[in-house]
């Protein structure tokens, strides 16, 4: 395998280093000297790799959608039965473990207040919304066949999901303390059993 180049290892540091950034202190106010600082660069070399701010962000959320699509496959690869399935799809987002990944998680709720702002992030973060809809959708129909779920729209109870995760992340971010600690994976598996049963 050929040795990357020294310029696809400098644009890693800087999307690496706006990762942690932004996790910290928002996209706004996220600096490209503060960028360069935490990847251990000078600002020039982030100005010479990358046009600008949101050139470097377009990258970070093509990242994280990739990681984030990655991580979920192999989790649902070993998940089997779609019950088990669909707890496996909710852990993962709500109750990550050991596992957990605190600065892409604050970064997926910097993203979403961008996607609002930026019609290139807001592509990218709603292609991914769509995709994960979709996952639910898959694992709704194998537990409907499998006589596991009751029949329902898998559209409308997927989308319902996959709002009620986002709306977690949100109120999680904005109103620490609000969503008692530990309860979200756990209230949406009940939800989604009411819904399904």
């Amino acid at each position: 395998m050929p040795r990357p180049s020294n310029t696809d290892e400098r644009r890693a540091q800087i999307v690496a280093g706006m990762r942690h950034v932004i996790a910290k202190v928002g996209y706004e106010r996220a600096s490209v000297a503060d960028i360069a600082k935490a990847a251990r660069l000078t600002p020039g070399l982030v100005h010479y790799h990358f046009k600008s701010k949101l050139e470097i962000l377009e990258v970070l959320t093509s990242e994280l959608v990739r990681e984030r699509a990655a991580q979920l496959r192999d989790k649902l690869a070993s998940a089997g039965a779609a019950d088990r399935a669909l707890d496996v799809f909710i852990d993962h987002y709500l109750r990550p473990g050991k596992d957990a990944d605190p600065e892409a998680l604050a970064c997926w709720i910097v993203l979403s207040a961008e996607a609002l702002r930026e019609p290139k992030i807001k592509r990218a973060v709603a292609l991914s919304v769509h995709e994960t809809v979709a996952q639910v959708e898959d694992i709704l129909r194998a537990g409907i066949a499998a006589k596991v779920f009751k029949k329902s729209d898998t559209g409308a109870a997927a989308a319902a999901l996959v709002a009620l995760i986002q709306g977690y992340y949100i109120v999680a971010a904005t109103a620490e303390g609000a969503t008692p600690r530990g309860t979200a994976a756990e209230t949406a598996k009940k939800m989604m059993r009411g819904l399904l049963r």
